[in-house]
């Protein structure tokens, strides 16, 4: 079946949708906001290129959302050249297209927040205003998954499990990792993905993307051709000295019902430092219940 890619790298809260207990089909995929006092400024931005963008139909316009950006692809293979770029600062993404969701799965993972916080013996539920864009809150942009299979994708080339140390720890330079509830005397490790894609079957000609303000206005609509591939990025520009822990995995607790503990559990690279970005590639699961 044709379909249409939505692929995600950076910092994203994979939210799985319940309702009284039962699974919903959509799936919240926030870009979290950051202090840029403390972790450096994170920008949302969506990238398509040119080619698969439906602008008219005859008489009748498809697309009317004007990107941000327009750029030229560096790659040498490309017939058309043109990306369009849309920053999604305060911006709810939805699309037409409804049908079974699935959390993204694969050789690599998500790290679940439930699992993490299980792990300290908490539970982790999420604040039900981290699903939607405010001025001053959580969610700096919220992509919606009304249907899509999700699937995670190798990590970066020779890349290692990840441990786990705690933040205050870790801050004190006291980097111990937690042990495995499950394997007695073996470390906590993950083998966190770094990008996922979700693969949203197309049922008409276009898939159209609505752009939606935190107020309620729709912002404009892009149509999209059979075949195209949608990047969502949510990352920090700042270039630096890789950190051995992944401190700013620490926001996403943020996005919590209850403060967050100096004891919560952060990504450490096992012997050596993170490479330089990967900082901002690991990312975050958690299910929501809408009655909360």
């Amino acid at each position: 079946m044709a379909d249409v890619k939505l692929r995600f790298h950076g910092r994203f809260i994979y939210a799985d949708a319940y309702y009284a207990g039962a699974r919903v089909d959509r799936i919240s995929v926030i870009a979290p906001q950051f202090d840029p006092r403390g972790f450096g400024r994170h920008q949302p931005l969506m990238t398509i290129e040119h080619r698969y963008i439906e602008f008219k139909e005859n008489d009748r316009v498809l697309t009317t959302a004007d990107p941000t950006f327009r750029v030229i692809s560096p790659s040498s293979t490309e017939d058309d050249l043109e990306l369009l770029v849309w920053d999604l600062t305060g911006v709810t993404v939805t699309y037409n297209s409804t049908g079974p969701t699935t959390m993204p799965k694969g050789g690599t993972e998500v790290l679940s927040l439930p699992e993490l916080e299980g792990v300290q013996g908490r539970g982790a539920v999420l604040d039900p205003w981290a699903v939607s864009p405010q001025r001053g809150g959580q969610a700096n942009a919220v992509i919606e998954i009304s249907a899509g299979t999700g699937a995670t994708n190798d990590p970066v080339k020779d890349e290692l499990p990840m441990q786990f140390a705690t933040e205050i720890g870790v801050r004190a330079g006291n980097i111990q990792p937690v042990l495995d509830p499950h394997d007695p005397g073996s470390p906590l490790q993950k083998l966190p993905a770094d990008l996922v894609t979700f693969s949203v079957p197309l049922a008409r000609k276009c898939l159209t993307l609505t752009l939606t303000s935190a107020s309620g206005e729709t912002l404009g609509t892009i149509a999209l051709k059979e075949g195209a591939s949608v990047g969502f990025s949510n990352s920090c520009a700042k270039i630096e000295e890789p950190p051995r822990a992944d401190l700013e995995f620490t926001h996403y607790y943020d996005a919590l019902t209850v403060s967050r503990k100096p004891n919560v559990l952060v990504p450490v690279q096992p012997g050596d430092h993170l490479i330089e970005g990967m900082r901002c590639y690991m990312t975050a699961s958690i299910n929501f219940d809408q009655q909360q």
